[in-house]
């Protein structure tokens, strides 16, 4: 256990105040790092329609699955940098002093329907038929599961159990009062950048099964993991050569732990461009990669968007800090949940293939869930 989050007290004190006051805000800790920083913003947050707006920037930003239903990229550009419990208390008097900040009456409003499994199976079984005619390679179909909070779950304590729990994910807490609240523990990087030597690292990553009592390399893989994994690799392999990056390590694949998941991962390490331009236009290509939409691309995002009935927002965007410590890391949003007052959402999805089977991968989204199930039930019961 991660024992300063643990002993986080004052950490949660003004969490709770920020939520409380629905102040714009994001708090985070990086994989296999201790620290928790928190980043809040006095005014509302940027929406931003291309990255070139934030490339000199310093702050957090988050970018939707897709923008096609309304849903906006933001820029949280702090005010206020704090780091796990290390302020005083001037803090709090000066986000007291704050007004509360409005929340869009349709977000609250606009509660969604947990997906059927008859629902799910219908388009699993459809993308397989694409599959097997040769349409698409591969579609990403989610699904999502809404629920009610109980009176004594506290969003803050559900976000320090999750840093506590998932030591080698991306965890985070934001609240935008134009875009809501949610928090996750995503073991997916999608870039990372070091601007002191203008290297960078991406990931594919594809494949799922449930943690049981054995080491994690001795976990061997389906043909239809193997070729869903293939798919995202050759992807990657693909954009990274005609964003003209010919200097890349791609790994062999191999196994890693994210929580109670195994997953298959394949790492690819490379020299950014010296012109910020090429990195966005990277950028651009990777999201949403086949681990989170499918291939080939563009027919696999458009399939999610006419048959998926939820709206997937912010799940299977990606977000992150921008130039904190010399670094920008961005991850894609797995793992997550939307915070929605007296009811959660909970998304996750499959990879389809022609080898999928649909019961399976029913079973493989309800174990994804149980990534934020468990620490939300944790959280209550405590």
């Amino acid at each position: 256990m991660n024992t300063l989050i643990g002993r986080s007290t004052k950490l949660k004190t003004l969490l709770r105040i920020l939520l409380d006051k629905n102040i714009p805000f994001v708090s985070y800790r990086l994989p296999n790092t201790p620290d928790i920083y928190t980043f809040i913003q006095l005014s509302n947050p940027e929406r931003i329609s291309s990255l070139e707006q934030v490339r000199e920037k310093q702050g957090f930003i988050i970018i939707p699955f897709s923008d096609t239903k309304g849903d906006s990229a933001f820029f949280i550009s702090p005010d206020i940098i704090l780091k796990n419990n290390d302020f005083d208390d001037e803090i709090f008097s000066k986000i007291n002093r704050c007004d509360n900040f409005k929340r869009l009456e349709e977000i609250i409003r606009s509660t969604p329907v947990t997906t059927s499994s008859e629902e799910f199976i219908s388009n699993v079984t459809e993308v397989i038929s694409l599959v097997k005619t040769k349409q698409v390679d591969k579609v990403v179909i989610s699904r999502i599961k809404v629920a009610k909070t109980t009176e004594n779950f506290q969003t803050e304590v559900f976000f320090c159990n999750l840093s506590e729990k998932y030591p080698t994910a991306m965890t985070y807490l934001f609240q935008i009062p134009e875009a809501g609240r949610w928090s996750g523990a995503t073991p997916e990087l999608l870039l990372t950048i070091e601007s002191e030597n203008n290297t960078a690292k991406t990931v594919s990553l594809a494949g799922t099964q449930y943690k049981m009592e054995k080491p994690v390399e001795e976990y061997t893989w389906k043909e239809k993991e193997q070729e869903e994994q293939k798919i995202v690799s050759d992807f990657i392999e693909t954009i990274l050569k005609e964003s003209g990056i010919s200097d890349y390590k791609r790994s062999v694949p191999h196994n890693i732990q994210a929580g109670q998941l195994i997953h298959l991962q394949t790492t690819f390490e490379f020299s950014l461009p010296i012109n910020g331009q090429q990195t966005d236009n990277l950028l651009k290509s990777l999201h949403p990669t086949p681990a989170t939409g499918g291939f080939p691309k563009q027919e696999a995002c458009n399939f999610i968007l006419e048959n998926e009935r939820h709206n997937r927002k912010y799940y299977c965007g990606f977000l992150g800090p921008v130039n904190i410590n010399q670094q920008t890391n961005l991850y894609v949003n797995l793992r997550c949940v939307e915070l929605l007052g007296k009811s959660y959402v909970l998304y996750a999805g499959a990879g389809i293939t022609s080898s999928s089977v649909a019961t399976d991968e029913w079973s493989e989204t309800e174990n994804k869930m149980k990534t934020i199930q468990n620490v939300i039930d944790f959280s209550i019961n405590r």
